[in-house]
């Protein structure tokens, strides 16, 4: 099996297709299941003019509690956070302090809260019990002062194992990672800690990741997110982070579906371009993508590009897709199967007259948000003039987009705005702030965060 860089979850159905939906009803009691939709940028296509097809996917969560009624799972979370010294800057631990405790008072009674440090060592400042009489907790939070460097793989581990002893099957099994800075104790190689990231998502313990100010390892943080199922969120004002982690608290308090995997299975004539935003592992014809946990009314889009084979007129399956998930609090996992058509035609007219704006105008804002991301690493590795091409050919690109939405001239403004920052000199400060906003607004646009 090989893993193919990083490209978003790609799985298949048509606007025009019939699906083919194989999925049992729930039975009456069983809390609604995840919707799935998924349409072609145009799902016709002409039998020798052929040309590329976007494929846009979006996966629905169930509005509404994760269990019957108000009461929801029991959560298993474990706060880590980075004590080293530059978090006595412009009072960012006063703010994490204020986070913690806001987190403290959010817990139902039996919710297991652990609060574990990191500089250049690990302390469990709160180990991993259940929530009855916080005080101390808050005692020992208040306690908190920043000094030393950033071991944060020891930080990391020592988080996963204050969950792991408490695992809740059907709960909320989550650690929360912040830092300011760069991992230079320790476990530093973004390998190694993507490698444990996945090995504990696999066991059912999820990662949000929490980056603040203009010194931490974005890279790293986002792709260590994804690998642990959870979310990257980007902190640029130390006085966001109580506002920031309390919005990761709301939506992993509802969570409705647990690693929500989507399997495309194509036939061997079909070629794909390219999947934006997510890792993915190919087999042969076969791509299986983690998209991760899906929050209560939390909806994910996704984006593929592929090149459809010659074929004669009429309809024609080229492969189906596998969406499979756990329902919160639940011990089965439910599969939904869907069958991937595209019509063939001799009439280009009739070619044109079926694009579907919608999707083709969100491709364009999936093309162009890679496009600087991928500009954006270049300018990290000094290839500027490289960068440059990039963020040229994607404007050529969005200019000539078959549909000129809103979004669309939101997208060529900001690329034409970031074309202009790299020529500019900046200081070291002013390029680390452009650059992790460039990536970050990347980022939530390609998962759909």
């Amino acid at each position: 099996m090989k893993r193919i860089g990083r490209s978003i979850s790609w799985f298949t159905l048509s606007l025009f297709a019939v699906m083919a939906l194989r999925i049992t009803a729930p039975s009456a009691g069983e809390p609604p299941q995840v919707r799935v939709r998924a349409d072609f940028d145009n799902a016709y296509v002409h039998t020798t003019r052929l040309g590329d097809r976007h494929l846009e996917i979006e996966v629905i969560a169930p509005d509404g509690p994760p269990l019957h009624g108000d009461r929801r799972s029991p959560m298993n979370i474990a706060l880590v956070i980075d004590k080293s010294g530059s978090m006595a800057h412009a009072g960012k631990m006063n703010y994490v302090k204020e986070a913690a405790r806001r987190m403290l008072d959010r817990l139902n009674y039996g919710d297991r809260f652990a609060i574990v440090t990191y500089d250049d060592d690990v302390r469990v400042l709160v180990r991993s019990e259940a929530v009855e009489d916080p005080s101390r907790a808050r005692r020992l939070i208040d306690g908190l002062y920043p000094g030393g460097s950033t071991n944060l793989g020891a930080g990391l581990i020592e988080g996963y194992e204050q969950v792991r002893r408490h695992y809740i099957p059907g709960g909320i099994n989550r650690v929360l990672l912040l830092s300011d800075g760069l991992a230079n104790r320790g476990i530093t190689s973004a390998r190694e800690l993507s490698r444990i990231v996945g090995r504990e998502s696999g066991r059912g313990i999820s990662l949000a990741t929490f980056g603040v100010g203009l010194d931490f390892n974005e890279d790293l943080l986002a792709s260590m997110a994804e690998s642990g199922r959870g979310t990257y969120y980007y902190i640029d004002r130390p006085q966001r982070i109580p506002e920031i982690l309390a919005r990761e608290f709301s939506i992993i308090r509802q969570i409705v579906a647990l690693d929500v995997v989507i399997t495309i299975e194509v036939r061997p004539e079909v070629i794909v371009r390219d999947v934006m935003g997510y890792e993915y592992l190919r087999e042969g014809s076969r791509y299986r993508v983690r998209i991760g946990d899906l929050a209560a009314g939390e909806r994910r889009r996704i984006m593929a590009r592929l090149s459809p084979p010659a074929y004669h007129s009429g309809d024609h399956s080229i492969g189906d897709v596998r969406v499979e998930y756990q329902p919160h609090g639940k011990k089965t996992t439910i599969t939904t199967t869907q069958k991937l058509r595209l019509r063939y035609v001799e009439e280009q007219s009739a070619v044109e007259r079926n694009l579907n704006e919608g999707v083709a105008g969100r491709s364009a804002v999936y093309e162009a948000n890679a496009a600087r991301r991928k500009a954006a690493e270049l300018v990290d590795h000094g290839d500027t003039e490289e960068a440059r091409e990039v963020l040229e050919e994607s404007r050529r690109r969005l200019k000539d987009a078959p549909v000129q939405s809103d979004e669309v001239r939101d997208e060529l403004k900001e690329t034409e705005n970031y074309q202009e920052a790299i020529q500019k000199p900046m200081s070291p400060e002013e390029k680390s702030a452009v650059q992790k906003g460039v990536k970050y607004r990347s980022y939530k646009v390609l998962q759909s965060k």
